[in-house]
């Protein structure tokens, strides 16, 4: 995959965090709690089929496991920086600041952390090569 590339979708991996976490929550109490479909249409006559098993697919679809597959590798990136370093702590804060809450962008970050806007670069850079590789979109 080209630099670009996987930079960009690492970046909207991030900054799609949040709503993709509640959209898989959503999801899946939709799948527990709603109503399926209790016929299935394998069957020639409509023959039921067991309502328990219909969630157990929905909730095994490939879109859900995607989905999940994401959450868990920006979770184990944040969880990777959750440490009592302080340098740690900044660059969770900082990517935080930029990404999870968007309430920041890069420059602006590095001024309320104090840190210089390389070192904001290079910690932006890391974690998006992190998540990548967590990702599998690089070596």
């Amino acid at each position: 995959m080209t630099d670009a590339r996987w930079r960009r979708k690492a970046k909207d991996l991030l900054f799609d965090y949040t709503a993709k976490k509640r959209r898989l929550r959503q999801a899946e109490q939709d799948v527990i709690y709603g109503t399926t479909r209790e016929r299935d249409h394998r069957y020639r006559r409509g023959g039921v089929r067991n309502p328990t098993l219909v969630k157990a697919e929905l909730l095994d679809s490939p879109e859900l496991n995607q989905m999940r597959r994401e959450i868990a590798a920006v979770e184990g990136l944040l969880q990777e920086l959750q440490t009592e370093r302080r340098i740690d702590q900044k660059q969770r804060t900082l990517l935080e600041l930029v990404y999870i809450r968007n309430s920041h962008c890069l420059y602006g970050a590095a001024a309320l952390l104090e840190i210089s806007e390389r070192t904001a670069k290079r910690w932006n850079t890391r974690a998006l090569e992190n998540l990548a590789r967590r990702m599998g979109w690089l070596d």
